[in-house]
């Protein structure tokens, strides 16, 4: 039943609330008020009675598959280790909740107006058509098994960059107030003060009125990165704890550990302050956009559209770790491999993941390519940092576009993507651009030359990408073709055939699916492709690369 179902969820929740400490306070009031509603005798009849029952069954399947999400995010919350994946978990946690409660509000709101209303709206009261219809899933990701890539795509077409960092500062809170928690447990000392102030602030987060605006976005980001580089800080001086071999040096590191727990929570609570100020400012603005209230020169362009992701989820994770854990010195993470095999797709993921746009206050990036020039990089960089093509840069020399970058680059932690670079002599003619400022800035570069991802990568191994094994070569292909059109079981056999012997190269997949898209529904059109394929597959993966494209233009009209 829908209201056991609604009372399993609440349970649910306030476990979620007691093991992680987390604020899920709005969202167990908003299912009380569902309850209430379906505890209401029906006083319909026939066909309505019928499409009630329908909707109520739909409650009660949504109750339970977000009790069950609610679980099982609460546990990765809990079994976490490292700062950074704790407030992924949490940012996670929280993200779905909202969605999942959203829907069951929306459903609900679809059984009210049935109980109001005189005759019954078929047409507009189908459970296929829902007044929430934007909170349903639209870009399926093919081969990840990790729910956090499907978030991304989601956020593309339904949150804004705004409410991403907002609610990556709420995380970062959370995650911080829980390293402090287990610095209490394991050290002893009293920070409960401190503690108390954090979550004050949360709720005053959790309540803010609805309002955006660039000045807003940025102190949200600035929240963000102070708690960051506390939970840094607390976690590295909460083990010098146990270091020092004397008395002496132990009650020094207590007192390290105090004072540097008030100031950061000083810190944020002063950014918090204008924070709210900037909030009741703005609460009666209708259009903020209009304005330039920004306080710091960030990037604002939203997430873009890129190419589907598909058996990278390990990747993504390994990659995205090194960017953001590690020394506050600049850092450069390289990812080398062939060309079409997934590089920059990888890279683009990253730069565009919501994380990464909270956990770096400036991002820029730039495509280099076999035929180097340093001014085309230069202004690439420049016009993705502010958003837009400046025409005063064309008028600069080179010396002046980099010394413009370097001012920019200095006014946060920044994330720079260079891909595709391909000589030392290019690395070397652009890596001045780049300050370390101490704040955790990185660099991600992609290239197929080893010896530049070796030269430039920090002292650290570069990232070597894999080829696609058959089945996540087999989910690219049936993604880009045999979702869109149906095909019989014989198309499916050729495909297969044709999934293994593209050799596990992304680039190759692709132009092949868009080959087979254009020949459509021809069995000897198939056959024929099938036969040019396996052709290829003891050739060298550049020369195969080659030959499927020149197999693809063999088939244009």
């Amino acid at each position: 039943m829908a209201h056991a179902a609604i009372n399993s969820l609440m349970s649910t929740i306030l476990r979620s609330v007691k093991s992680t400490g987390l604020n899920l306070q709005k969202y167990y009031k908003k299912l009380e008020s569902v309850r209430a509603i379906l505890e209401k005798p029906l006083k319909v009849i026939g066909d309505d009675l019928e499409v009630l029952t329908s909707l109520k069954a739909k409650i009660e399947g949504l109750a339970y598959m977000t009790g069950d999400i609610v679980g099982s995010e609460s546990r990765k919350v809990l079994v976490v280790e490292s700062p950074i994946s704790r407030r992924i978990a949490i940012w996670k946690l929280r993200f779905k909740m909202k969605r999942a409660v959203g829907r069951i509000d929306s459903t609900v709101k679809q059984w009210i107006g049935m109980l109001n209303s005189e005759h019954l709206k078929a047409q507009n009261l189908t459970l296929a058509s829902t007044s929430d219809s934007a909170l349903e899933p639209e870009n399926k990701m093919v081969g990840l098994e990790n729910e956090f890539e499907m978030i991304q795509d989601q956020l593309a077409s339904h949150i804004s960059e705004s409410e991403i960092k907002r609610d990556m500062a709420y995380a970062a809170i959370t995650s911080l107030m829980n390293t402090i928690q287990q610095s209490m447990e394991s050290t002893g000392l009293v920070m409960q003060l401190f503690y108390e102030k954090l979550e004050s602030l949360r709720a005053i987060m959790e309540k803010s009125c609805n309002v955006t605006g660039n000045v807003l976005t940025s102190l949200e980001a600035q929240i963000a990165e102070l708690a960051d580089e506390a939970e840094y800080k607390v976690d590295l001086e909460s083990r010098n704890i146990f270091l020092p071999e004397n008395e002496k040096k132990q009650r020094r590191a207590f007192v390290n550990l105090y004072s540097l727990v008030k100031e950061v929570v000083g810190r944020i609570d002063s950014t918090m302050k204008k924070w709210m100020a900037i909030q009741n400012k703005l609460k009666n603005i209708q259009d903020l956009k209009a304005q330039d209230l920004s306080l710091v020169s960030t990037s604002r362009h939203g997430l873009e559209p890129e190419d589907k992701m598909v058996g990278l989820e390990n990747e993504f994770e390994m990659v995205q770790d090194q960017l953001a854990r590690g020394a506050r010195e600049l850092e450069v993470v390289s990812i080398v491999g062939m060309g079409g095999i997934g590089k920059t797709t990888l890279a683009n993921k990253i730069y565009s993941d919501p994380f990464m746009m909270s956990h770096f206050g400036i991002r820029a990036k730039a495509t280099v390519s076999q035929e180097y020039c340093a001014r085309y990089v230069l202004l690439g960089l420049l016009s993705s940092i502010s958003g837009k093509f400046d025409e005063f840069h064309e008028h600069q020399d080179d010396d002046q576009l980099a010394d413009q970058l370097q001012k920019l680059l200095k006014c946060g932690r920044y994330l720079v993507v260079i891909d595709d670079i391909w000589t030392r002599e290019a690395w070397d003619g652009i890596k001045r651009c780049f300050p370390d400022c101490n704040n955790g800035s990185r660099i991600l570069m992609t290239t197929r030359n080893v010896e530049v991802a070796e030269c430039a990568s920090s002292g650290k191994t570069p990232y070597h990408m894999r080829l696609m094994n058959f089945d996540e070569s087999w989910s690219l292909l049936y993604e880009k073709v045999f979702v869109k059109d149906y095909f019989s079981p014989e198309f499916e056999q050729l495909g297969k055939k044709i999934a293994l012997n593209c050799g596990g190269l992304p680039l190759a997949l692709v132009l092949i699916a868009g080959l087979l898209s254009k020949i459509g529904n021809s069995l000897d059109e198939w056959e024929s492709v099938v036969k040019n394929v396996s052709s290829m597959v003891n050739t060298e993966v550049n020369v195969q690369c080659m030959r499927v494209v020149a197999l693809s233009y063999h088939y244009l009209p």
